[in-house]
């Protein structure tokens, strides 16, 4: 009994240590669960997303910071501004946003220190995280913005070689390159204005459709010494001619030709060319606008025009194709491809020689009209990466031009613009260019060398002219000249 009672004291005092210890149960030789990243980000780091980071543990929300979060440029080490949060769902998670998007292709460091669990048990050793950003939308920089002619905006452009080629600006002047990528200037004569259109079937014979104030009439001029002089060849009553498409015909002395136009609400207006007697049998449409644009396949026979349309409070006019199986002497509406009211306008037109019919407009509108039946099948076609900023309004997203590679019509290319904004309440666009090389299945999106925003950022583009597969030039806003490069010279 006595020593039972000997051993109580020794009990009671292994009570109180416990007590005081408040727990008996934890082994006190066993470490803190660590408080650690999970494991760095993989993948490419999308450059309008957060990056987010996992811990091991909750976190102290105080201890999220920017002193203990910190994002850089890992080639200059500059800090990317931004702001730092716990998830809200989540306590075991940091979200950081960058305070604008972060740049493509490029490397970023995440350091990570100091942070604290929830519990302030432990802390986090430095932890350093390397990413790097997704790619840029334009990896196809084949373009090249050729020197600046002038803020003139060009509504057409005609290419003979590689080298050469012949641009016409709204404000009545003819540019001429050759063998060069600076460009000669050829004023029309000062009376001769709104200048819309130009097409060369040799390095001295071209065609110009321009409007003359003496005659009030819009014409079209013939000149045989590239540019220098011109004559009038046939005239448009009242009408403005968008376009002039001129070829020339193999083993025959005169090109194959069709001038076409018309008022923006009224009537779509074509004149088709007789060369042995110089004259011009003209084809009017009403009920739609003025023609826009015309193409033809190879052997000239099969073509195709595209038409404007214009919506002004209630008063509608809806763009329109019409088809060709005679050279341009007699034309056809396509039934069933008027534009949709979305649409309003068309813009573009292309024929390739399988018979499929292109056809571009406003708000983004891109389709194929198939052959079927005796008549067409309109597909929609989007293109990749691009949404119209104001769907309400068709000119938000327009494409103005379509046409395909004569040597290998697989290749083909749409030329338009996009809007990007307004200074002053006038709309502010950038330019966007897209290929196919299989025909049109898809497309994918190019750019200009050296342009800002990777390639991205160009004036609006109007007219494109593809002589094959590898030569083409393009027409925009500002004095806008672009010429294609193609991949071999990257």
């Amino acid at each position: 009994m006595s020593v039972a009672l000997n051993r109580f004291p020794t009990l009671l005092a292994i009570v109180a240590v416990c007590a005081v210890a408040s727990s008996c149960d934890k082994d006190p030789t066993q470490p803190t669960e660590a408080l650690a990243l999970v494991a760095c980000p993989t993948g490419l780091q999308l450059v309008n997303a957060p990056i987010t980071l996992a811990f091991t543990q909750p976190l102290s929300p105080a201890s999220v910071t920017g002193a203990n979060i910190v994002v850089t440029d890992a080639a200059t080490g500059f800090e990317i501004p931004g702001s730092v949060r716990l998830a809200a769902t989540d306590a075991r998670q940091v979200v950081f946003t960058p305070s604008e998007p972060l740049p493509f292709d490029t490397a970023v460091r995440v350091r990570v220190q100091n942070l604290l669990s929830a519990d302030a048990s432990a802390s986090s050793a430095v932890t350093v995280c390397n990413l790097r950003t997704e790619l840029p939308p334009i990896r196809e920089l084949y373009w090249r913005a050729l020197p600046d002619i002038g803020g003139n905006d060009l509504y057409g452009v005609s290419v003979l070689q590689p080298y050469l080629a012949y641009v016409i600006s709204s404000s009545n002047r003819l540019f001429r390159y050759a063998d060069t990528l600076s460009a000669v200037t050829l004023p029309l004569p000062p009376y001769y204005t709104s200048s819309n259109d130009v097409s060369f079937v040799s390095p001295t014979h071209g065609f110009v459709t321009a409007t003359d104030v003496r005659l009030r009439k819009s014409v079209v001029l013939e000149s045989f010494d590239s540019g220098v002089t011109f004559d009038t060849i046939g005239t448009a009553t009242a009408q403005v001619l968008n376009r002039a498409y001129f070829r020339p015909i193999p083993n025959a002395d005169a090109p194959f030709g069709v001038a076409a136009g018309g008022q923006t609400f009224s009537p779509a207006y074509f004149m088709k060319y007789h060369p042995q007697t110089k004259t011009f049998a003209v084809t009017s449409f009403n009920g739609t606008g003025g023609v826009y644009d015309v193409d033809f396949t190879r052997d000239t026979l099969h073509g195709a025009a595209a038409t404007l349309g214009l919506k002004v409070g209630t008063f509608t006019v809806l763009g329109k194709v019409y088809v060709t199986a005679d050279g341009g002497s007699t034309w056809t509406e396509v039934a069933g491809a008027t534009a949709p009211d979305s649409v309003v306008t068309y813009r573009g037109v292309a024929v390739r020689n399988n018979g499929d019919v292109w056809v571009t407009g406003g708000n983004g509108y891109v389709a194929r009209l198939t052959p079927s039946g005796g008549g067409y099948t309109i597909t929609r076609v989007a293109m990749p990466g691009v949404t119209n900023p104001v769907p309400d309004t068709p000119s938000g997203l327009i494409f103005n031009d379509v046409q395909f590679a004569p040597d290998n019509d697989k290749f083909g290319w749409i030329v338009g613009a996009v809007q990007i904004g307004a200074i002053g309440g006038v709309p502010r666009y950038e330019g966007l260019i897209f290929i196919t090389r299989d025909g049109g299945a898809t497309w994918t999106r190019q750019g200009v060398r050296g342009a800002l925003n990777y390639g991205a950022e160009f004036p609006a583009l109007n007219r494109i002219d593809v002589l094959s597969s590898n030569v083409a030039w393009i027409a925009g806003d500002a004095g806008t000249v672009l010429r294609y490069e193609g991949a071999t010279t990257q």
